[in-house]
């Protein structure tokens, strides 16, 4: 077969891509996730650039995560209070205490987790004192940080909800 210059051009045959979300409309982008074309209203709507089904899928795994993040507070906090409140020697009270305790041992150490160890490469028991100290830490940072770490999960669901919820009835 012979080609010609007149096969080679791509220009003229390029199909315009339309808006996944709003047909009729030339797409400006495309959807990091799935390529789908957005028009510019759509291509400006999320950072980075989304379709809505991609972004309700990310966002329902982002809401699960932070779900599970509350359940696992939830879990420590009441298994432990249950745990020593119903034993023959512990009282509700220090059951109490000490699942707060943890709850917020567990938020803290989130929070310092983040910082690596200076010591990596030091004897086993410069690690262990290392990871004794972080703990402390933990337990000081952790009666500061998780209200507030509780507070912004149940925040960010409810912001995803809403959104979910707004998607759904513009789509009406």
């Amino acid at each position: 077969k012979c080609f010609s210059w007149e096969s080679w051009n791509i220009f003229e045959e390029a199909e315009i891509m339309e808006c996944a979300h709003h047909a009729g409309r030339q797409a400006v982008a495309t959807c990091n996730r799935c390529g789908k074309g957005l028009c510019s209203e759509c291509a400006e709507r999320f950072d980075p650039p989304l379709c809505v089904a991609c972004l309700l899928t990310h966002n329902r795994g982002v809401a699960i995560r932070l779900a599970a993040e509350l359940a696992i507070t939830a879990f420590i906090g009441v298994g432990i209070t249950v745990f020593v409140g119903s034993r023959a020697g512990g009282t509700w009270e220090s059951g109490l205490f000490l699942g707060t305790i943890a709850t917020c041992a567990y938020w803290g150490w989130q929070f310092v987790g983040g910082l690596s160890s200076p010591l990596a490469y030091t004897s086993s028991s410069a690690y262990f004192g290392y990871t004794i100290t972080k703990f402390i830490f933990a337990l000081c940072f952790g009666l500061i940080v998780t209200p507030w770490q509780i507070f912004k999960r149940v925040k960010e669901i409810y912001r995803i909800k809403k959104l979910e919820k707004s998607i759904r009835d513009e789509a009406m």
